[in-house]
């Protein structure tokens, strides 16, 4: 009987423990204060001193709102001839906004008392059907996250790999789930053994922490 498994590759570390640093995936501050530990000082002192990537990210929000509220008000006034639009543009909006929102996305799917029950049947999507990104990233990141130099699967053909045998015998080259945090392969090892292997999106915790910072900020301030 094949035994199913799970890898879990991210951009950061395999499997970190708890008190383990996980570097940035940015190249450009090595200062960034990003650990796999949530740790607010750190972050809010770094967030303080750079306030003009706060704002960008704030002018991007509140364009993003602008146009969820112009829809919004436009389907309750001038109803769409092919149907309520508003929870299709809510969903798209929030699936480009990164993972803290798509997770505030996934909360209001279930409150349809909140954004209706069109508008929550659309969102319900964001649970499990996010567009992934380019499986040739993920295969970089599996690769040096397993300290691999050549092929991922037989069908890996990325410039630069040694001729060494690939790292799993049957790896699908698309993703078969992917979320807000990360998406899914399925794979068969070279010993035979069915695995899962769950690749996390890029600069994922730089995303997170700023907007986390971000939505702390608005709390304290509202």
């Amino acid at each position: 009987c094949k035994k199913m498994c799970i890898f879990a590759a991210s951009s950061a570390s395999l499997l970190p423990s708890p008190t383990s640093p996980v570097p940035s995936t940015s190249s450009s501050d090595d200062s960034i204060p990003f650990t796999s530990i949530y740790d607010v000082a750190a972050l809010n002192e770094y967030y303080g001193a750079k306030p003009l990537n706060l704002l960008s990210r704030i002018y991007t929000i509140s364009t993003a709102a602008l146009r969820v509220a112009a829809v919004w008000i436009m389907d309750e006034y001038f109803p769409h001839e092919e149907g309520v639009q508003r929870g299709k543009v809510l969903r798209d909006v929030i699936s480009q906004m990164g993972p803290v929102f798509v997770k505030l996305g996934q909360t209001l799917s279930t409150r349809p008392d909140l954004i209706g029950s069109e508008a929550c049947e659309a969102m319900g999507e964001l649970q499990d059907q996010m567009k992934p990104f380019d499986s040739v990233q993920a295969f970089h990141t599996i690769a040096t996250e397993l300290n691999w130099s050549g092929p991922i699967c037989p069908e890996d053909r990325r410039p630069g790999l040694t001729d060494s045998p690939p790292l799993f015998c049957q790896l699908t080259m698309k993703p078969v789930a992917a979320a807000s945090l990360g998406q899914v392969y399925r794979g068969v090892t070279q010993e035979g053994v069915e695995v899962a292997v769950k690749v996390q999106r890029p600069n994922l915790m730089p995303q997170v922490s700023r907007d986390l910072y971000l939505v702390r900020a608005f709390l304290a301030w509202w």
